[in-house]
């Protein structure tokens, strides 16, 4: 049986020693006093047939209940970029072999045929379908899955979860990510590849011996929500003048959106330096592209953060805080972002892929921040969906805020938009002008 700080040096070594991307790993202790206030669901989701509960995968530590083996959580990029899609989840559990075999993989072959597909009926979140995966034999035994919520006649179909969970010895490791709605047989072995992947580094480095190396020094010891730690600052950038993404992080801490759930870190790095100079901001009007606005910003402590939504509608709201240097190599760029937008009635999006999509009609929501600048708009992308996305941003001293969540008609835009506002004004009230 491993320990907490066993399990940390275990995930850390196999989210950053290979794997492409970038990996952290929370502080085992630090999640044990944040879960402790956190309950068990005074419910399970309802399973049909029955016997398919057995199949819970379990990527990451959300309640009290967790507290009943040692563990380590990490999160890491898959891509290199940090967003919904690229996000993996690890969550290695330990305890004595016949409980961690009773709480993941108490199931038998016959009960795995038979779960082949079922359906599963949450009191908070919509229903949804799931099917188990074929797997590669991995450690000694070994499930997936995919969950696809059901859409509504109202409601677009939400992204779907593919989840891994995996037996060693007396670890359990779970590990998941977002999948695109609607996703085909080879889309979804597309997904599941890298958690393969990831999940035979850390059996391999099982079955190499018990890591008993210390946590990384570099591991946060901030406040973030137990999936989603707050990174570390590159040590070899000390630039006191600058504030830190672990202060720009802080800001967040006690975050609530307008549903109540808390803001949830997902990154936190200094902006690069742009390779080349920036563009004519003349011939940029109308034209919305954030890898040129970031890199203009070179040297910006970013924080990107979400808070999750009610489950019954695309509402997650999604968060990005920038502290700039002093001074700014570029402390006009959110203010001039801001102007083009509210003189624009279609935007054309550049993409990273090297793609475009515009946004039309742009509309311009009446909100109240606090900021010396900002913006509100709202558009729609010409895919069908019907989905409303609803931006709002604004800047106050060194402080740029910028938020993002999406709605499904347009009686609920102006209070989407009052919602981003709302939380935007509680991250700037900490701090000064």
């Amino acid at each position: 049986m491993l320990s907490d700080e066993e399990l940390m040096a275990l995930v850390d070594r196999a989210i950053n020693g290979g794997q492409p991307g970038a990996g952290r790993v929370s502080r085992s202790a630090d999640l044990r006093t944040r879960l402790q206030g956190r309950p068990a669901p005074a419910q399970q989701p309802a399973v049909e047939p029955g016997e398919c509960g057995l199949f819970r995968p379990h990527s990451a530590p959300t309640s009290r209940a967790d507290l009943d083996m040692n563990f380590a959580a990490g999160v890491l990029t898959l891509t290199g970029t940090w967003s919904r899609e690229a996000v993996a989840f690890v969550l290695a559990r330990s305890a004595p072999r016949d409980t961690v075999v009773a709480a993941d993989f108490a199931y038998t072959d016959k009960q795995a045929a038979t779960c082949a597909s079922f359906r599963q009926d949450s009191p908070d979140s919509p229903p949804a379908t799931v099917r188990l995966l074929t797997v590669p034999e991995l450690g000694e035994r070994a499930y997936a899955l995919v969950s696809s919520p059901a859409a509504s006649a109202d409601t677009p179909p939400a992204d779907g979860t593919v989840s891994l969970q995996v037996l060693m010895g007396t670890v359990s490791l779970g590990l998941s990510r977002q999948v695109q709605a609607n996703p085909s047989d080879e889309e979804l072995q597309s997904a599941l590849a890298p958690l393969l992947g990831l999940a035979r580094m850390l059996v391999r480095e099982l079955a190499g011996g018990a890591p008993g190396a210390a946590p990384p020094a570099t591991s946060p010891t901030s406040e973030p929500p137990p999936s989603h730690p707050t990174p570390a600052p590159p040590p070899s950038r000390p630039a006191p003048e600058l504030q830190t993404p672990e202060q720009v992080a802080r800001l967040l801490q006690g975050i609530t959106g307008p549903n109540g759930s808390p803001a949830q870190v997902l990154e936190g790095r200094y902006t690069p330096a742009a390779s080349a100079p920036p563009a004519d901001p003349a011939a940029q009007h109308c034209i919305y592209d954030d890898a040129a606005y970031l890199a203009s910003l070179g040297g910006a402590a970013t924080v990107v953060a979400e808070i999750p939504g009610t489950g019954q509608a695309p509402d997650q709201i999604s968060l990005r805080l920038i502290g700039l240097p002093d001074p700014s190599p570029d402390g006009s760029a959110f203010d001039r972002r801001a102007a083009d937008l509210a003189g624009c009635t279609t935007v054309q999006e550049h993409l990273p892929s090297a793609g475009s999509r515009t946004w039309s009609p742009l509309k311009h929501p009446t909100v109240d921040t606090s900021g010396q600048t900002g913006y509100a708009v709202v558009y729609m992308l010409p895919d069908g969906t019907g989905v409303r996305h609803v931006l709002v941003g604004a800047r106050k001293g060194r402080l740029c805020v910028e938020t993002e969540t999406k709605t499904l008609s347009d009686g609920a835009v102006q209070q989407a938009a009052d919602g981003l506002a709302a939380t935007i004004n509680k991250v700037m009230a900490r701090v000064g002008g």
